[in-house]
């Protein structure tokens, strides 16, 4: 790469004072300047976790979707999408979105918990961390001289609060539009590499904005979402009755809400702004809700002190929730799929049909071998029911702690 200064001299004559006024121009050529950018410094020190893939928007109008590559102890960026495994196989993947005031180097820590807890229940399928630009900064991580300067400029009388709102509403500028734009993107490029897959999403705070955006913009691309959890969602309660956005819900699998009365943070927020928030009061200030919406009020579980971020902790209520929910929809998945057919499934068909499909004897075949213990069935012959009394509560044979033991 080289470049040159190229200097070129004019006279301008003019009938004013100045006879002569020399005008030069300064002009700089290079060749490659926009092709190689340095590498951003947000990412140094950071260490990648296990368990997921990270992939980043902080320079999304510039670059696009960037992947970060750890080599070396280093963080390198990328915009060829890394061979994800199991996405093609699985088809499946879940990607989790965080909230306001995430700096770059905190972004492994970030959902480290709950990738941790999904890994140890048991779950297999690829984790894609999605790092949007947010850019807020709480008021005590900011230096003294920032400070000063601040309070001088505004002349606030409740300094802290107010840059912590600025912030804010920085962040929510970019959550509704860049990274907005950006997980549309991500949700491209994986439906472009596996076709078929479907995805989950775990948004947290202001990450709920990000997910609602994308939901309400592209109601075509939600058809590829199975399951998305909202976690202490920052977003206005009204916003469930957008109609833009209730068009593109009916084409997710389901959606969940936690929210908490506890939430200190949503709370200020609220008040703040006079509107509620769906993470603090939970979606009963709106309409009827769409069906595939649950609501989860966890005011209980997470106590009264730090509830903002114990959405996220390892082996907590959420994070349990989350892990069993998922390994619900597989273990159903699993049932509905011809190839995972089984006994246990075909215990709810008619007899002749599980005889007709396992080999179990007839009813009315005598020369049947004799079951294996725990069977519904003796020498070739159904069980009888036991009947019993009303009082005695019991049905199809089960019985209930009224009924008395037989002897034998």
């Amino acid at each position: 790469m080289f470049s040159f200064i190229l200097t070129l001299a004019a006279t301008r004559r003019t009938a004013s004072k100045w006879s002569a006024f020399p005008l030069f121009a300064l002009v700089f050529l290079g060749t490659g300047c926009d092709e190689q950018e340095s590498e951003p410094q947000f990412y140094e020190g950071v260490t990648i976790g296990e368990g997921a893939v990270y992939v980043s928007a902080r320079r999304w109008q510039k670059r696009g979707l960037e992947w970060l590559v750890e080599e070396g102890g280093t963080i390198r960026l990328q915009r060829e999408v890394p061979a994800i495994a199991d996405l093609d196989r699985a088809h499946e993947a879940t990607i989790m979105v965080h909230g306001y005031h995430a700096p770059p180097r905190t972004i492994a820590l970030c959902f480290a918990g709950l990738v941790s807890h999904l890994t140890d229940s048991g779950y297999r399928h690829p984790v894609v961390v999605f790092d949007w630009p947010s850019t807020a900064e709480l008021w005590q991580e900011i230096s003294l001289q920032e400070r000063l300067w601040y309070m001088e400029a505004t002349g606030v009388r409740n300094p802290g609060l107010s840059w912590e709102l600025a912030g804010y509403s920085g962040d929510l500028v970019t959550a509704n539009s860049t990274a907005a734009d950006a997980l549309i993107g991500l949700l491209e490029t994986l439906s472009s590499t596996s076709p078929d897959a479907r995805f989950n999403i775990i948004a947290h705070s202001m990450g709920c904005v990000v997910v609602f955006q994308a939901i309400r913009r592209r109601p075509e691309l939600a058809k590829t979402l199975r399951d998305v959890f909202w976690l202490a969602p920052s977003l206005e309660a009204e916003k469930l009755d957008d109609a833009e956005f209730r068009n593109g819900l009916r084409q997710v699998g389901r959606l969940s809400v936690y929210h908490s009365l506890h939430d200190g943070l949503l709370g200020l927020l609220a008040t703040a702004t006079f509107s509620p928030r769906l993470g603090h009061t939970g979606p009963g200030t709106t309409s009827a809700l769409p069906r595939n919406l649950t609501a989860y009020d966890l005011s209980d579980a997470l106590g009264q002190t730090g509830v903002h971020s114990k959405y996220l902790e390892k082996d907590g209520p959420a994070a349990v929730s989350i892990s069993n929910a998922l390994a619900g929809e597989r273990r159903r998945r699993r049932l509905t799929d011809p190839r995972h057919r089984n006994k246990r499934q075909c215990s709810e068909r008619p007899f002749r049909a599980c005889a007709f499909l396992h080999g179990r004897p007839k009813p009315d075949d005598s020369t049947a071998r004799p079951p294996r213990p725990g069977s519904r069935y003796r020498k070739g012959r159904p069980v009888e029911p036991r009947t019993t009394s009303s009082a005695g509560n019991s049905m199809c044979g089960i019985r209930s702690p009224a009924d008395p033991v037989s002897s034998r």
